[in-house]
């Protein structure tokens, strides 16, 4: 799907630029949730590294990164299924829950698979 495509580009670009969320100023995405201050505000501030994770293999960082990335793409598709008011936004809240359950499933194969985990 395109808009997959697109997210995957940009979190990779991100994702190649250094640590995420612990260098970073607050960038939530105001209004999706009440606006300022709410406590149920997304967004990859909220991503937190495990600590020493600057010293693991990248690709555990990067699939760690991407998960937290897909698992947050997910919270967000589910309040568009429960909360749009347009079918066309329900239909694609409901195509990117379950692409993004497949994107996680096969992050976390390849992390067993490569014997990253636990790294």
């Amino acid at each position: 799907m395109r808009i997959t495509s697109l997210v995957t580009i940009a979190v990779t670009a991100l994702a190649f630029s250094g640590p995420v969320a612990s260098q970073q100023k607050d960038t939530q995405h105001s209004g999706m949730h009440g606006g300022q201050g709410s406590g149920a505000q997304m967004g990859h501030a909220g991503m937190q590294s495990s600590p020493g994770a600057e010293k693991a293999p990248f690709d555990l960082q990067f699939l760690d990164t991407m998960s937290a990335h897909h698992q947050m793409a997910i919270e967000m598709a589910q309040l568009a299924a429960g909360k749009a008011q347009h079918k066309e936004v329900k239909d694609l809240a409901k195509k990117i829950i379950d692409e993004q359950k497949k994107e996680i499933a096969q992050l976390s194969k390849w992390k067993k698979e490569w014997k990253l985990a636990g790294k």
